[in-house]
């Protein structure tokens, strides 16, 4: 097996690992737009995008690990020519990539539950969401649709 193969397909278990262990022990300090887990539940507050950004860089750090496993010992097992292995190679582990993504986004919606009224005033919609957290916090947001 040539080394270029086997350091192409080690490139997103690698990157998986080092981005794993960057947002577990240095997650993003506050809510931003260009770095960290973001999807609209992580971005809800505070509690939310600390929990979510652990929980990735865990995630991605283990799944990192297995796939480097996985990797290695399917790459001399699987008998295609070097450009189909590779794609192969590469197309399973962009599903393990996308794995820790449903996974966050099931432990954000078990861990903090979440309800949502809409409301019509004035031709105004207020959506207004209640939120319940680890600590039984309250929180409200109002969001304007208009």
């Amino acid at each position: 097996m040539p080394l270029f193969i086997t350091v192409l397909s080690l490139f997103i278990p690698i990157i998986m690992i080092v981005f794993g262990i960057l947002m577990w022990f240095a997650p993003p300090k506050g809510r931003n737009t260009s770095y960290g887990y973001r999807t609209k539940r992580s971005m809800m507050n505070e509690e939310t995008w600390d929990y979510a950004q652990a929980c990735m860089g865990k995630s991605w750090f283990i799944v990192g690990i297995v796939l480097v496993g996985v990797t290695l010992f399917l790459l001399p097992r699987i008998a295609l020519d070097h450009g189909s292995l590779i794609i192969t190679i590469l197309s399973i582990q962009v599903v393990f990539l996308c794995v820790p993504f449903i996974w966050i986004e099931f432990l954000l919606s078990r861990h903090f539950k979440w309800k949502s009224v809409l409301l019509k005033e004035r031709s105004l919609y207020i959506n207004i969401i209640w939120f319940e957290g680890v600590y039984d916090s309250f929180f409200i947001l109002l969001k304007l649709n208009q």
